[in-house]
């Protein structure tokens, strides 16, 4: 990392965010001495720009930019839209109305296990889902509308403006979803934030993508940027900055997906303060 450091991009969950899914007192003073810098600080998230708000109001957190949906939007600091990238309404109806019985390589057999998948649907400000799960419901902010809906009543129109789509269940169960989405559904990708987690959202686009759109707005490159993160919706971005840091917490196909890159500590340690405080003391920062 020769060039001085020009912004920081973080992932949320299991990065910034601790255990308790809130901002420590060490990680509000790095963030402060970055600004104080005036070192652009800029959160990306698989998570949809309404639960985001939410919760950047309850922690206090002010980035610079918000990037959500796995960069499927981008806002800036004012909440103004910068960035948007929807989801094909075609294939999001194929994958919401995917009959549960698939065989191992994601072909729909009536003979074959039925996969018990709960999907999610991030369509303009509302949250759908084909089962409400109390569990799910908890992890997301109360602000939130959760609807349950008959997949099957559906249609493209109805489901236009899908910025995030998501299924949740065992990673067995999942893997054959995202193989049948790789062989039918070729404007559409996927990753696993975490191994019962399949995120859902454009080819093409990413967390990597809406990182140098952030760039253009701030006249930098993503190689004078650091970015840290612990899912594989992370990985184009911590590939893409000048320096990536992988969390200690990260899944093993995490790690795999990132060689060569440093792992840092956890996010129940504070790692990614730990970083800054450190990069800050060896001057590394531009400003």
């Amino acid at each position: 990392m020769l060039q001085k450091i020009k912004a920081v991009f973080t992932d949320l969950d299991g990065t910034l965010y601790n255990s308790e899914h809130t901002l420590s007192a060490r990680t509000v003073k790095a963030i402060a001495a970055l600004k104080e810098r005036g070192i652009p600080f800029i959160v990306a998230t698989g998570r949809p720009f309404p639960d985001v708000f939410a919760n950047l109001e309850t922690t206090g957190l002010k980035p610079d930019f918000i990037i959500t949906s796995n960069g499927s939007r981008v806002h800036d600091a004012n909440h103004e839209l910068v960035f948007a990238c929807d989801l094909n309404p075609e294939s999001v109806c194929r994958i919401f109305q995917l009959p549960a019985e698939l065989d191992d390589d994601g072909v729909v057999n009536p003979i074959s296990p039925t996969r018990c998948i709960q999907y999610n649907l991030n369509c303009g400000a509302r949250w759908l889902t084909n089962e409400r799960r109390d569990e799910i419901r908890a992890m997301f902010h109360p602000s939130l509308n959760y609807e349950e809906v008959d997949r099957m009543a559906q249609t493209p129109e109805t489901i236009k403006g899908t910025h995030s789509m998501y299924g949740w269940g065992k990673h067995e169960d999942l893997l054959c979803v995202q193989r049948y989405i790789q062989r039918e559904l070729p404007d559409v990708s996927s990753a696993f934030p975490l191994p019962h987690i399949l995120d859902c959202f454009p080819s093409g686009n990413h967390k990597g993508v809406a990182m140098r759109k952030v760039c253009e707005q701030l006249g930098i490159t993503p190689r004078e940027t650091i970015a840290f993160g612990d899912g594989m919706n992370d990985v184009q971005m911590l590939s893409e900055a000048g320096q990536g840091f992988v969390m200690a917490n990260a899944a093993p196909m995490v790690r795999e997906a990132t060689k060569g890159l440093p792992v840092i500590g956890s996010n129940r340690e504070d790692a990614v303060a730990a970083k800054i405080e450190e990069l800050l003391e060896a001057d590394a920062f531009a400003g």
